[in-house]
């Protein structure tokens, strides 16, 4: 999962997406928060930040647990 704010001064997310697409394999999920800026679990949105990286979590575990229980 990537992560990244819209506003990041620090990490631009234009040179940002460039290292990315060059590492993202075959399934990104990735989530652009508008307006955030370079450190979005401490922004005024967090607890949307924590709630979507939880989920992915989640999800990435369940899938896991699934593939493995089949062989």
């Amino acid at each position: 999962m990537w992560v990244h704010g819209e506003d990041d001064q620090l990490v631009p997310l234009g040179p940002s997406r460039g290292g990315i697409d060059a590492v993202r394999g075959t399934d990104l999920s990735e989530r652009i928060y508008p307006g955030g800026r370079h450190e979005v679990f401490n922004e005024t949105n967090k607890d949307e930040v924590l709630d979507d990286v939880t989920s992915f979590i989640d999800r990435a575990l369940t899938a896991r647990a699934r593939g493995v229980s089949e062989w």
